[in-house]
């Protein structure tokens, strides 16, 4: 589902911004 889709999106998102973060 799209929903899935977005949450993957989400998360590799949110793992960008950690490493960026750090």
């Amino acid at each position: 589902m799209a929903a899935e889709e977005r949450l993957k999106m989400v998360a590799a998102a949110r793992t960008r911004a950690s490493k960026f973060y750090k």
